[in-house]
């Protein structure tokens, strides 16, 4: 799958376990892009269910060593802050939280 037909598709296979480490493994093989995967992420609305995602939230936090300060800032502004109770008090959410 190329990371184009990746991107595309990543509500789809963001969804399990397997789909979330085949995003890890091409985040790490293009890490250059992942401002890309970011984006993909917020165009299908689903960063905050991606970051309480019992699967999910490994991918959102390697994410973060990746993306540039301006999109971690956007993150938080946009799906941290707004949603801070829950995500912090979802014991997988709480993971990303304590890695920002």
């Amino acid at each position: 799958m190329g990371l184009n037909d990746l991107l595309n598709n990543i509500d789809k296979i963001s969804e399990n376990q397997s789909g979330c480490r085949l995003l890890q493994n091409k985040l790490h093989q293009n890490s250059n892009k992942a401002n890309d995967f970011y984006r993909a992420l917020e165009s299908e609305n689903i960063l905050k269910k991606i970051t309480i995602d019992s699967f999910g939230n490994y991918f959102i936090q390697k994410l973060l060593d990746f993306i540039t300060d301006d999109i971690v800032q956007d993150y938080f502004t946009n799906i941290i802050y707004p949603n801070f109770m829950e995500i912090s008090l979802n014991p997988h959410g709480s993971r990303v939280i304590q890695k920002l």
